[in-house]
């Protein structure tokens, strides 16, 4: 199939300013490029909000040094032209926890060209192509981190597990879908958030929320009362120290994030004293039939249908609103998973979609 047009709609980041500055985002044409060998063309139905799209609004130059640059790393959407041996047109296939919008340009567009090895097409999504980018990176990076932790097949113990899980960061993406996937296996976890994040968090997802600055300032020594069998640690930082000192005998701190910062003071007391561990966990590199097994075990016991039928969807120029304003977090909506409908910008072209 040729491409009937030469431009799409996306979501650009332009900075006139120095490495560092905030870009503006706007919503507009941008320069289709032709369809090569062993790529898709994909119509974007939806896109995900990732906390690195938050850091390349900002102008983090870890996430983003070159602009103007695309937003986005995850999407789910139908193939209309392809040049891969691997999808043809009218699959339905979604994409996420890869290179795009960092070091690629992004995928925050209402057509895209990707490579074929970074598409993925499960028959388990096909119906449900809000809840593949509803997960997107957060879910995948939660489901793997939960695996490292419990083992493989973890979601297949349901009720089985007795463990005391906080969650450090219970507000981000990843917090949203380790509260649920570990709540889904009879598993409530305690939650730590900011004290400005207080009022996004409901209280039903954990046993207990506690403030970050609280929890850090009262830990004053290596070995403290021993109070998790697992932390799951999505900020990182100075507060790590802390967090190694309340884990139970042979238990583990798996670190997902770094939004606290990359170093840290920490006592090596505790992994000596009670055999502790420090994980990390990165979604990127995880296998194709790693991620497959994933997708697979922690949608075994959600309710697919309500998520599906109660996903967020916000336009595009709605999705800049909420990237641009949040500079510490997420906001509600984007805690929540929401979507970024490009659906109704069909750029010359009539694709059917859910």
């Amino acid at each position: 199939m040729t491409q009937a047009f030469e431009v799409c709609k996306g979501i650009l980041a332009t900075r006139e300013g120095s490495l560092g500055t905030a870009p503006v985002l706007s919503y507009r044409d941008i320069p289709m490029e032709e369809c090569k060998n062993n790529e898709c063309l994909v119509k974007v139905w939806y896109g995900g909000i990732n906390y690195k799209d938050i850091e390349s609004a900002r102008g983090n130059p870890a996430i983003t040094r070159r602009y103007p640059h695309i937003l986005g790393s995850d999407i789910v959407g139908q193939v209309v032209e392809s040049k891969s041996f691997l999808f043809k047109p009218g699959d339905i296939v979604f994409t996420c926890a890869n290179q795009y919008g960092m070091t690629k340009k992004g995928l925050f567009r209402t057509y895209v060209n990707v490579l074929e090895h970074d598409l993925y097409s499960w028959k388990g999504f096909n119906a449900y192509p809000r809840l593949s980018v509803g997960l997107g990176t957060a879910g995948l990076t939660a489901g793997k981190a939960i695996m490292m932790a419990f083992g493989k097949d973890v979601m297949q113990k349901r009720g089985d597990i007795v463990a005391r899980v906080l969650l450090v960061g219970g507000h981000t993406r990843v917090g949203y879908w380790l509260a649920a996937f570990l709540q889904s296996i009879g598993v409530v976890p305690d939650i730590v958030v900011s004290s400005s994040s207080r009022n996004i968090v409901d209280g039903a997802a954990g046993r207990k929320v506690i403030i970050y600055d609280e929890l850090v300032k009262k830990r004053r020594f290596s070995l403290q009362h021993a109070e998790y069998d697992f932390i799951f640690d999505m900020v990182g930082g100075v507060g790590v120290g802390s967090l190694v000192s309340i884990i139970e005998l042979s238990g583990a701190l798996l670190v997902i994030g770094n939004m606290g910062g990359t170093s840290v003071e920490i006592s090596l007391l505790p992994f000596f004293e009670r055999g502790i561990q420090m994980i990390g966990v990165n979604a990127e590199k995880t296998r194709r039939d790693e991620r497959q097994y994933i997708w697979q075990q922690v949608t075994r016991n959600l309710d697919i249908d309500q998520y599906e039928d109660s996903a967020l969807a916000i336009t595009p120029e709605e999705a800049i609103l909420q990237i641009s304003s949040r500079v510490d977090g997420f906001s509600d909506k984007i805690k929540n998973c929401s979507l970024i409908d490009f659906r109704n910008d069909e750029q010359g072209r009539a694709i059917k979609s859910p």
